[in-house]
């Protein structure tokens, strides 16, 4: 036996024992434990009586070991005690356990059932986060809180009893876990926290009691499974995307006597602030008028309805917030009214039938050209609508910023041609538009295009790019890998394209801004301009 602070250990025929009176040394890295060396070869783990605690990453990557035996006394099992320990099948927790701390059994692949004891009062971030073979867990009473990531990805897990003296659900505890069917949370539960059952793709029933009063951000977004939903009377707060993308829920429902948040024909409402918060993803008409009450749309509002084809925003209407109609998959157009002053990102992201959006001429912030929406002044491209079937998009001279995921997937686009001022391309913002083939940038250094995270991002059958650039700049570009990790070839340019340029019919002469040709503001429409060369919208036209 080899001494380890107040325990000795030995190692042998592929069995680790750990022996002795007392706490085991807390290391603060795995390589801290002697044994550290047999970690490769350790099949089974046995930890005697007299042990009190399990060190942080006492055990941590003992992928072979297959058994654990722990003692009754064990009161602290600390963070990734067991991490990685790929296929440890058993290892029954004492009930003397008090801890159970962060990553304490992640990633423990094949471990199939797990009884929390009576003593623990917080199942710690991530301690049984990628369990992919854990289908039981019982919880017993005491238990209060669930903290971030506890049972995230748990894929098998089928079923779990959530006992009564729990208060919290932290943010994607149950994430992913693709088999669980039902969930009733306790009365004592006061929060459910963010993305806390997202994913949870087989979760058809869910039963919310009084006592409930915080549901937040995306805590059941994409539960694709479930069918009905009533908030009760006691939730104060409820976080945009909550019930976002359930494929067949046709209706959320809310208790008699909540102050907070009203029902109106399935649609959930928020009643201080006057803002529609959830429609269905599977409520079917196809047709939607915003009540006269509500004055703004939250984020994730509409998003994966699939019945939609129009709705109409009334002239009071202030707010659309981020992804408000993300997916809805048969949007064909959208009018935003005078009133609109704050429109959040991505409003209208992944609409494949979208392919017009107006905004009303008096309205001080925004403005749609070609369908096209952009701030007022143009200076920032806020949606190129996904449905849009134009092969080419010029860009308008005083464009500037293209905002994350303005163009996300749309397969119509071939070609995208920049102006010299454009200074930045947010992340995603022409990410997965499978048919575009060539980008033209106008400025000599690609240092003066600030370029987020997968701007052009694409599948991998998505044929090479092309990218051209202002003469005299290949070297430039091609020695930035912000660039050549999306263009294959760089070429340089010897004109200015002009010669392309075609008239466009469906062009709305009301809405029409025009150009000349070095980008100045024209008064009147296309019609009331002499024969020429113009920028109308953004495209190159020719009045005959």
């Amino acid at each position: 036996m080899s001494p380890f602070g107040a325990l000795t250990w030995s190692y042998a025929d592929k069995q680790l024992t750990i022996s002795g009176q007392g706490e085991m040394i807390n290391a603060s890295v795995p390589e801290d434990y002697p044994w550290r060396k047999y970690c490769d070869e350790i099949e089974k783990i046995v930890v005697e009586p007299g042990v009190t605690t399990i060190g942080s990453y006492a055990f941590d990557w003992c992928w072979k070991a297959t058994e654990c035996s722990l003692p009754e006394g064990i009161t602290d099992i600390f963070k990734y005690a067991f991490f990685d320990c790929n296929n440890l099948k058993e290892c029954k927790i004492p009930s003397t356990v008090r801890v159970i701390d962060d990553g304490a059994f992640g990633r423990c692949y094949a471990i199939t059932s797990v009884e929390i004891p009576r003593n623990v009062k917080a199942i710690g971030t991530g301690a049984f986060q990628l369990c992919e073979s854990l289908e039981s867990v019982t919880l017993n009473n005491g238990l209060t809180q669930i903290c971030p990531d506890a049972f995230a990805s748990c894929v098998k897990l089928k079923d779990i009893q959530f006992p009564s003296t729990l208060r919290r659900i932290d943010y994607r505890a149950f994430q992913y876990c693709g088999a669980l069917t039902e969930i009733e949370i306790p009365g004592k539960v006061e929060t459910i926290g963010s993305s806390a059952f997202d994913e949870c793709t087989s979760l058809a029933k869910v039963t919310l009691n009084e006592g409930l009063e915080s549901i937040k951000t995306s805590a059941f977004m994409n539960c694709v499974s479930l069918r009905a939903i009533t908030i009760p009377a006691s939730v104060l707060t409820i976080g945009s995307g909550a019930f976002a993308n359930c494929k067949m829920l046709t209706a959320i429902n809310v208790a008699e006597g909540n102050q907070q948040y009203t029902s109106k024909e399935g649609v959930l409402y928020e009643s201080n602030t006057h803002t529609l918060l959830a429609y269905p993803a599977a409520k079917p008409d196809k047709t939607f008028e915003m009540p006269d009450f509500a004055t703004a749309i939250a984020g994730n509002a509409f998003y994966g309805n699939e019945s939609l084809t129009s709705v109409k925003l009334h002239e009071n209407v202030q707010s659309i917030g981020n992804a408000a109609f993300a997916f809805v998959a048969n949007l064909r157009s959208i009018d935003i009214p005078a009133a609109t002053t704050d429109i959040g990102l991505a409003p209208f992201y992944v609409c494949q039938s979208l392919e017009w959006i107006s905004v009303h001429k008096d309205n001080p912030k925004y403005w749609a050209g070609g369908g096209v929406l952009y701030t007022n002044g143009l200076d920032t491209l806020i949606q190129y609508p996904a449905g849009k079937k134009d092969a080419k998009y010029i860009a308008p001279s005083e464009l500037k910023v293209v905002s994350a995921y303005a163009a996300c997937a749309n397969w119509h686009l071939q070609a995208v041609d920049f102006s010299k001022g454009l200074t930045d391309i947010k992340y995603l913002a022409f990410a997965f538009c499978d048919n575009l083939n060539e980008v033209t940038v106008r400025a000599a250094d690609p240092a003066d295009i600030a370029l987020g995270n997968g701007p052009f991002a694409r599948n991998a059958s998505t044929p090479d790019r092309t990218l051209y650039v202002p003469a005299g700049s290949k070297e430039k570009y091609a020695a930035s890998s912000d660039w050549t990790d999306y263009f294959k070839e760089i070429v340089e340019l010897t004109t200015d394209a002009i010669e392309n340029a075609t008239a466009d019919p469906t062009l709305r002469p009301d809405t029409q801004r025009v150009y000349s040709r070095d980008g100045v503001l024209l008064p009147g429409t296309l019609q009331q301009q002499p024969k020429g060369l113009y920028i109308v919208d953004g495209k190159k036209v020719v009045k005959p």
